[in-house]
């Protein structure tokens, strides 16, 4: 089981496909992937919902479902929202990390007023959705 996941891994998917993984072990199912994640770090979580790993929509949603149940004293409101894969102002910074993953770029400003960071997300060549924090809480974003 070992050797069928770290080769999966390693072809930069949670799920095989027939292409990607030897002919003698075929792909895993979902309910196998979302049984090995259940062991994942909340960090190794983060970094495969959003690229460079390029994670399918199925993927993802694994993913999102598994940091859901890991938070259950999220509102409805967020739950929902990390699972459709969305943000919104007030959002804590582990929300967005739950729904979005983790951003390619941080850049932060500390002042006696508190912490701000703006996350650039990148999707493609010059496709950016920035997202501003104060103090580890969303105010705003730029598409």
């Amino acid at each position: 089981m070992r050797i069928r996941m770290i080769i999966l891994l390693l072809s930069f998917g949670l799920i095989g496909c027939a292409t990607s993984t030897p002919a003698s072990q075929p792909p895993m199912a979902k309910e196998e992937v979302a049984e090995m994640v259940k062991d994942w770090t909340t960090e190794k979580i983060h970094s495969y919902i959003h690229p460079p790993y390029r994670s399918t929509k199925e993927e993802k949603a694994i993913l999102r479902r598994e940091m859901v149940n890991r938070h259950p004293e999220w509102s409805e409101e967020v739950k929902e929202s990390v699972l459709e894969g969305k943000v919104f102002i007030d959002m804590t910074k582990e929300q967005v990390l739950a729904s979005w993953g983790k951003p390619d770029d941080i850049n932060r400003t500390v002042t006696k007023f508190g912490t701000h960071e703006q996350w650039v997300y990148n999707y493609g060549i010059g496709i950016n959705t920035y997202l501003y924090l104060e103090n580890n809480v969303v105010t705003s974003w730029q598409d």
